[in-house]
């Protein structure tokens, strides 16, 4: 149901610096934590803390070695501190567990529900008002949710202007056979109706039932959000994408006839509700280890099927841990959300690497073991379609599990799906299957994306290294004519790669005004193709107080190409003023006989490399692996001296219409090194119609 991050006691953090230290309080009475004791207890990296002790933002108690200490009460203080929100440096998109608020998870129901405002109002509320008991007040607000769902979907008549609770709870409401289920979110009910007596205004909203709406696990989000002050590290999919591959998965069964269908993290229940009609209660299987979200499961079935009988609910949906106690039955088809990077601690990760052959390296990635065990209980050619990362078709460490997606499945289909989870900038797919035992093949598989659609119809060369199908047949025919060319070469041990300056703290070293010994440092957003745009920013280069530097003699090569490192797009500049670079402005210094700098600038600034660079690894990072394999054509010295003066020219002008006209006459040329006709390097343009080029 949906996209869990790590959980409370096992979220990473980003490395960015507390803007004030929190007070040292010794305690000599309290026992001691560790460095990696401190890290899990504030849910933070072990990375993340070496960095803050390195800047003085760690405090430790005592040192024993080189081994720092800190005290239990200094540890709780610092803790406290996160999760109030005291530490403006943590209020960053990637720190949304300790952001405070009653803000509700818009993309998640359909578009214009009237669910929203009743929701919002409720979160409004309660938000701010200590006074109100959230621990035992949550449930009891489900309870209602589910009470007047279940009276809207049978049609019972009641007031709904007062809380259908009270009633409920003095028998004077009868929802028989679904009692038991109300049953299970009320833990005390003597005093459940004087909570709900108290705070009856929280009891009071009239949501709707709609049809494909799992409105229960919006609110329980909402609810376990403000009842924590920070977000639980769970992401739910939105109504849209679940719908979208259900109805997928739907095409591809045919008919779901006599299928026994599992979700192995259910959640809520969201997938459920958008189940063919044809699909029976029978057929229905969930699991998840939260036993909260398996109560409004069953609940969101017995409202999409009205069963006469409860039993069947407890029996298929149940609390289970689908890595570590599987069902005993195999499945004819698997579909949901797994949990994403799940930290297990090395306990987990020791059990998981004897049991899983995906977990062999160095880290375990929750939603690879999700994929190997769904394909352990899938039946022979049974559907599994999964959303996950769009990192595990082309990410080393997934290297594994596609080894294993090789050996026994044919992909049917990839949806890549952008970014659909909010604010959250990690681009996902639908990946669907079939689990045919033989050799992975490609014929019939079926790619979409925002801007088009297709079939592949040929068989392709796939290796484990990376899945690559963004590109329809034609395109791939000049993607295989351009990596495969035969006069080439690559940067692979011929070139020198650095990253930029890692500050530890940009507001402290980082300057927008030049000062005494300062000097021009570039960002990611500095650099254009060809050139990097006027330095806006300053810093004196005191490379022992930063946290990362590279050897200073590649800050100060005569000639080197600043590139990009977070963007879609090969953006590389050249530089030889010996300019200094932050981290988002990484560094390559090209050695390859023969071949002149600027050469390998225009190469890799060419239309063709991000052809290569977009349908082979389609990510969001410039990797030095990605540099590394672009095919750059071998050219003789007047074919060089061409583009090298045409890339002069370029550097010199400013007017934008020149520049691009420039750029244009160099990438022609360079079409004719990679030997591509004018037809083939008009689909390679096409494929590139309306990205930006990072030219000005």
């Amino acid at each position: 149901m949906h996209m869990r991050e790590k959980p409370a006691d096992a979220f990473s953090n980003s490395n960015r610096s507390f803007e004030k230290h929190i007070p040292f309080s010794d305690s000599r009475t309290s026992a001691l934590l560790s460095m990696d004791e401190l890290c899990k207890l504030l849910s933070i990296s072990s990375s993340t803390g070496k960095n803050w002790l390195k800047s003085g933002k760690l405090v430790p108690s005592e040192i024993s070695g080189k081994t720092p200490y800190f005290t239990q009460q200094y540890a709780g203080q610092l803790k406290q501190a996160l999760l109030s929100g005291s530490i403006p440096a943590l209020k960053s998109r990637r720190n949304k567990k300790y952001i405070a608020g009653s803000s509700i998870y818009r993309s998640y129901l359909s578009c214009g529900s009237a669910n929203y405002p009743a929701v919002q109002k409720l979160l409004s509320l309660i938000y701010g008002h200590d006074s109100i008991p959230l621990s035992s007040i949550n449930s009891l607000v489900l309870a209602e949710c589910a009470l007047r769902l279940f009276c809207r979907r049978n049609e019972i008549s009641h007031d709904f202007s007062r809380p259908l609770l009270t009633d409920y709870l003095r028998g004077k409401l009868d929802i028989s056979p679904y009692a038991c289920l109300i049953d299970d979110l009320i833990p005390d009910s003597g005093n459940a109706f004087d909570t709900v007596q108290n705070y009856s205004h929280l009891f009071c909203i009239p949501y709707k039932y709609n049809d494909g709406e799992d409105l229960l696990g919006l609110l329980y989000l909402s609810l376990k959000n403000i009842g924590s002050r920070k977000a639980s590290g769970a992401y739910y999919t939105p109504m849209s994408i679940a719908a979208q591959l259900m109805k997928h998965l739907a095409i591809t069964a045919h008919s779901f006839q006599e299928m026994n269908l599992l979700d192995p993290c259910c959640g809520t229940g969201s997938f459920f509700t958008h189940l063919p009609e044809s699909v029976r209660l029978e057929q229905v299987f969930g699991m998840d280890i939260d036993p909260d979200a398996i109560k409004l499961a069953r609940i969101n079935l017995a409202l999409r099927y009205r069963p006469q009988n409860t039993d069947c609910l407890y029996n298929q949906i149940k609390v289970s841990d689908f890595l570590r106690c599987p069902p005993s039955k195999t499945f004819h088809c698997i579909f949901g959300n797994p949990p994403w990077g799940y930290q297990f601690n090395e306990k987990q990760s020791e059990y998981f690497k004897k049991q899983f052959q995906c977990a062999a390296g160095k880290t375990t990635e929750s939603y690879d073991l999700f994929l190997e065990q769904a394909l352990k209980h899938l039946e022979t050619d049974g559907i599994l379609s999964f959303i996950l990362p769009e990192a595990v078709l082309n990410v080393k460490t997934h290297a594994p599990i596609r080894k294993q997606l090789l050996k026994q499945t044919s992909l049917t289909m990839l949806d890549y799906l952008g970014n659909p989870f909010g604010n959250v900038q990690c681009p996902c797919i639908i990946l669907e299957l079939k689990n045919t035992k033989k050799p992975l093949s490609t014929p019939g598989l079926y790619i979409k994306n925002k801007n088009t659609a297709f079939t592949i119809h040929t068989n392709r060369d796939v290796s484990a290294d990376c899945f690559h199908f963004t590109a329809a047949d034609l395109e791939y025919s000049i993607l295989k004519k351009l990596t495969d060319k035969k006069k080439k070469t690559t940067l692979l041990h011929q070139a020198d790669f650095a990253l930029g300056i890692v500050t530890g703290n940009n507001k402290k070293y980082i300057s927008r005004t030049a000062a005494n010994h300062s000097e021009p440092i570039l960002k990611g957003s500095d650099i254009h193709k060809f050139r990097p745009g006027p330095a806006n920013h300053y810093i004196q280069y005191t490379p022992e107080q930063f946290q990362q530097t590279a050897p200073e003699a590649y800050y100060r090569a005569p000639e080197k190409l600043l590139y990009r490192f977070i963007c879609s797009q090969l953006v590389f500049a050249y530089d030889h003023r010996q300019t200094l670079s932050l981290n988002s402005c990484n560094i390559v210094i090209p050695k390859v006989d023969g071949l002149a700098v600027k050469y390998i600038l225009a190469v890799l600034n060419s239309r063709m490399t991000q052809f290569v660079f977009y349908h082979q690894f389609h990510s969001i990072k410039v990797l030095r692996s990605h540099i590394e394999q672009l095919p750059i054509p071998l050219a003789d010295s007047s074919e060089q001296e061409l583009c090298i003066q045409l890339v002069d020219q370029l550097l010199a002008e400013n007017h934008p219409s020149a520049v691009t006209a420039l750029y244009n006459e160099l990438d022609q040329i360079l079409s004719g090194f990679y030997q591509l006709s004018d037809e083939e390097y008009a689909v390679v343009k096409a494929s590139l119609d309306g990205q930006n080029l990072f030219l000005f």
